[in-house]
Order: C-alpha cells, then sequence, then structure tokens
C-alpha cells in the first residue's frame, strides 16, 4: 500500500519510496493488525464482493470484485473473467470521489492487464460523486439512519468522507 507512488507521492520514482513503505508499514502493522482483530477483519473485500453479486444479477454478466492492494487483485480477477470467457471488460471504480491517488492507478492495473491479454477495456468518464442517483443513494442512508434515532436526536450532524492532503490538490489532482 504505502509503496504505491500515487498514495505516497515522494517524486517520480523515488529510490527511497521502497524504504519509506517499509518503515511506515512496520511500525502500523501491530496496530493496525489489533484494529483488524477486533472488528473481525476489513468489511471492505466481502461488501465489494456482495455489490459484484448484485451487479451480476442486475446486468446479467459475469462480475468480480477486485482490489487495488489487497486479494482479489485486479489483476487476478481480470484473467479469472478472461478464463470465463470474457471478450471486454467495463471497469467501474468504486471509490466515491476521482482522485489521481485512487481512481488513476486502480484503472491502470485494469488497463495494463485488459493489454497484457489483448483485451478492450472501458470505464466510466466520470466520478461516482457527480452521478444523481449515488447522492440520492448516500442522502437516504444518511436519513434512514437518523430516523433509528429514538431519543436525543442530534442538532448537528457531521459527516466525513476520505479526503486527499492539500499538496495533491495544489498538484491538479480533481478530487471530484
Amino acid at each position: 500500500l504505502f509503496s504505491d507512488p500515487a498514495l505516497v507521492q515522494l517524486g517520480p520514482a523515488s529510490p527511497i519510496q521502497p524504504s519509506i513503505a517499509k518503515l511506515v508499514s512496520s511500525t502500523r502493522a501491530a496496530s493496525s493488525a489489533k484494529k483488524y482483530q477486533e472488528i473481525k477483519g476489513s468489511p471492505l473485500v466481502s461488501i465489494s464482493k456482495q455489490q459484484a453479486l448484485l451487479l451480476e444479477k442486475m446486468t446479467e454478466q459475469p462480475t468480480l470484485a477486485a482490489m487495488q492492494h489487497s486479494p482479489p487483485s485486479i489483476a487476478s480477477s481480470i484473467n479469472q473473467l478472461y478464463d470465463m470467457g470474457a471478450t471486454h471488460i467495463r471497469a467501474i471504480p468504486m471509490y466515491p470521489h476521482f482522485s489521481y491517488s485512487t481512481s488513476t492507478p486502480a484503472l491502470g492495473k485494469a488497463i495494463q492487464q485488459c493489454q497484457s491479454l489483448s483485451m478492450p477495456i472501458t470505464y466510466p468518464s466520470q466520478s461516482m460523486s457527480t452521478y444523481p442517483l449515488y447522492n440520492t443513494a448516500i442522502a437516504d442512508c444518511i436519513e434512514t439512519s437518523l430516523n433509528t434515532i429514538t431519543s436525543n436526536a442530534p442538532d448537528l450532524i457531521i459527516f466525513s468522507a476520505h479526503g486527499v492532503p492539500k499538496s495533491y490538490i495544489d498538484k491538479g489532482d480533481p478530487y471530484i
């Protein structure tokens, strides 16, 4: 994760990137492992697989989840679809916002893998955050959660989402 130059931006082909990645990983591994153990592992993979199954039912096309920094990898999922007879990949980045540190490298990995198989790939030209239905779904989830509060309703709601460092924005990352 920390060796990804799109995520930790140390400059083009920084020779210290692997050392920094190893240092950060080793210092965070124990506390991260403990936190994941407390919640019985990250739910991200299982949720992504559930979403893939629902999308497969909707589209009636084979659909697999793929992760950028953990199994199932982007390459392995594309290979599996190829082995199932896929002749074209439609990639849908599930990041809620487009960012050079997330969407771009994920799509880059998908494009590279499809090129290695001489298989065409298409993907959305917009961030999920620009789709009105996505924003309506988020608002509906928040409203549903708020409706479960039976006493001491909040006076103020703080909604926080993933962000990127200001330095990324200063370098031109659109984060939309």
